[in-house]
């Protein structure tokens, strides 16, 4: 009799807790994973909203004062000498921006502006909602209960530069989120089925996290500099100090961020470092595999981590870029906008099926799949390279480090897929597929490991008694889709030695 919906629900959720609670190392790696993905969530959404509400507060400013969708800002560092320019076109040139302020250059300081009161009302304007922009004919006019801020036309400008910043900010902060929630998903596969590369998937993820996350203390301080400089100084053209606070709780969180992804890549190292151990023991144990199966085996699971981080990355990359070719000043200024959404909607029809057909092609050696995922690959190849041939992406790409970051790893992950994948076609015909059908089968079926030599081109293993020695020498090693054939005993009955 068929089992019901809930009754399949209710074994298969059984299944996975009696996985997760086998042993004392799987229950640890599964709470590390669910508090670290939790508390890095709340982190994560902290900063998002922390940027939300500045950005928003900045974008109310430059909407009420008309400023063009197609300019922007760049920022142009000697020492300590900042300069701020503001363009509306692509290369950056005399024809295309302007200089709207120079820290370097001698400029008159107006008593009036009192750079700490200005910051004081406008602090208090952010994130309220009783608060308008009024457009005037020289500026904007923040109005509130708390008084108003006169912003000329020049300041508004400048506060292109927070405003995009924010914006980007906000969207790394989103996809950092969601990373943890596919790191916690990657790690609970790798629970669930014994799974290699979804350890080293997760211990490579985490690595990158925590490199990124120690940028990320670095380049705060670099942009309060900038904004100190431009914006807070008295006498520039704003003459407000509002960042203070930001940067201070920015840093914060930051810290923190960077304290907890320091610590989570220690505790998955050793995790995983523990976790592998026992899978390839219960692993390459059960058939006794030779070594060049085993290492033939390595290039297909190098594959695998490749493919289950390129899911991610390349998804992310290609997800930002087509949010700033929708939703900021990058649309207006390129000239590609068709072949870009092209490109975005055949890159996102293709990638999974790609993913699948590379993981179908190489673990059951199949020719055809194979050569239709490396031919892909080369295509992912090709186009993520001519894109850098837009001056549009090549401008996104250096202003917008996170993007690069991502950018840079999903190509590079490309690139390892496609070599891998031809060292595995290479190698096809060698037995590997027969020994991984084999593996299945005798983790299937709960085989004891012990019953097999451990290497067949050994006929004895250090430490095995003799009796195990003697029978292991008769059983047949079942690595060509054949099941094991066990001993019988003085009574008859089939047993283990």
């Amino acid at each position: 009799m068929a089992l019901s919906a809930s009754a399949r629900f209710k074994t298969r959720l059984s299944a996975l807790v009696t996985r997760i609670t086998r042993n004392r190392l799987t229950f640890v790696f599964f709470l590390f994973g669910f508090f670290h993905c939790f508390v890095q969530g709340m982190i994560q959404s902290f900063q998002f909203t922390l940027d939300a509400e500045y950005s928003s507060f900045f974008t109310s400013i430059t909407k009420a004062a008309h400023v063009g969708p197609g300019n922007h800002t760049e920022v142009i560092q000697h020492g300590d000498r900042h300069q701020l320019r503001l363009c509306d076109d692509l290369p950056h040139n005399d024809g295309s921006c302007t200089i709207i302020f120079d820290s370097n250059d001698p400029k008159p300081i107006d008593i009036d502006h009192n750079s700490v009161g200005r910051g004081l009302i406008v602090k208090e304007i952010i994130g309220k909602s009783d608060t308008s922009a009024i457009n005037t004919l020289t500026g904007v006019t923040l109005q509130s209960p708390k008084g108003s801020v006169a912003l000329s036309q020049t300041c508004v400008n400048m506060l292109l530069l927070p405003a995009q910043r924010t914006q980007n900010s906000r969207r790394e902060s989103l996809a950092f989120m969601l990373i943890q929630f596919w790191l916690f998903g990657i790690s609970l596969m790798a629970m669930i089925r014994d799974s290699v590369p979804h350890v080293l998937t997760g211990l490579s993820a985490r690595m990158l996290l925590t490199a990124w996350s120690t940028y990320a203390l670095w380049r705060s301080p670099q942009y309060e500099q900038v904004y100190r400089s431009l914006i807070e100084t008295a006498g520039t053209p704003c003459s407000f100090e509002i960042f203070g606070e930001y940067f201070q709780t920015r840093l914060k969180y930051e810290i923190i961020d960077a304290v907890l992804n320091c610590t989570a890549l220690a505790i998955a190292a050793y995790l995983s470092l523990a976790l592998l151990k026992r899978y390839n023991v219960e692993s390459f144990n059960y058939v006794g595999a030779p070594p060049k199966i085993i290492r033939i085996h390595r290039y297909f699971m190098a594959v695998k981590v490749c493919l289950q981080l390129e899911a991610f990355v390349s998804l992310t990359a290609f997800g930002m870029w087509t949010d700033q070719i929708f939703n900021t000043y990058v649309g207006e200024i390129t000239d590609y906008f068709k072949l870009f959404e092209a490109i975005f909607i055949i890159w996102t029809i293709l990638l999974v099926p790609w993913i699948v057909t590379g993981w179908y092609g190489i673990r059951y050696e199949h020719r055809r799949a194979t050569v239709i995922f490396i031919a892909v690959a080369f295509v992912f190849i090709a186009s993520s390279t001519m894109l850098f041939s837009s001056q549009v992406y090549r401008w996104t790409y250096y202003s917008w480090p996170n993007f690069a970051c991502y950018a840079t790893a999903s190509l590079v992950l490309l690139v390892a897929s496609f070599v891998l994948a031809i060292l595995c076609r290479m190698n096809f015909d060698q037995g590997l597929s027969q020994y991984l059908h084999a593996e299945a089968a005798l983790a299937g079926s709960d085989f004891a490991q012990e019953t097999f030599e451990h290497d067949i081109e050994k006929n004895t293993v250090g430490g095995m008694s003799d009796e195990k020695s003697k029978v292991s020498s008769v059983v047949p090693v079942p690595t060509y889709y054949t099941l094991p054939t066990l001993p019988m005993n003085s009574s008859g009955n089939s047993g283990r030695s």
